[in-house]
């Protein structure tokens, strides 16, 4: 995810044609879903995202709106610049869990999905799967 170039992109593109059956998600449908979440009250709010080049799944915060300044095909998240089609899902857990110091458990914090949920069915269309944890949103499926 260090190397922004056109090269990269059809790098990525490839890679999801050629692990997965069909891709669910756009550049234009991640930065909507992206622009909700910045413009959400929701400053706990937290994702879990999972990226085709990395087997770990990232717990990072809801965007805020200038996440959205780089160009189109990328997003500007905690790990710095991300290419959006190399975004295989997100998770939006009905318990976020947030890590703190001093050896302490992690902070358990309930998150309202019903605005996600809603504002999503606004704006159209959104492959939404809902889990045991939460709701998922699926760029690609296999």
């Amino acid at each position: 995810m260090s190397v922004h170039t056109r090269e990269m992109l059809d790098r990525l593109s490839r890679r999801a044609r050629r692990e997965f059956s069909c891709g669910l998600m756009s550049d234009t449908k991640w930065r909507k879903l992206f622009a909700t979440l910045a413009h959400l009250d929701m400053p706990e709010g937290q994702m879990h995202v999972k990226f085709l080049d990395t087997p770990e799944v990232r717990a990072m915060p809801f965007p805020g709106p200038v996440a959205l300044w780089p160009p189109h095909p990328y997003m500007d998240l905690q790990f710095g610049p991300i290419e959006l089609r190399a975004i295989e899902w997100i998770d939006f857990p009905h318990i976020a869990s947030t890590p703190r110091s001093r050896n302490l458990p992690d902070r358990k914090t309930p998150q309202a999905l019903a605005p996600i949920r809603q504002n999503l069915k606004r704006l159209g269309q959104f492959p939404i799967v809902e889990t045991e944890h939460g709701i998922r949103i699926e760029g690609y499926r296999r």
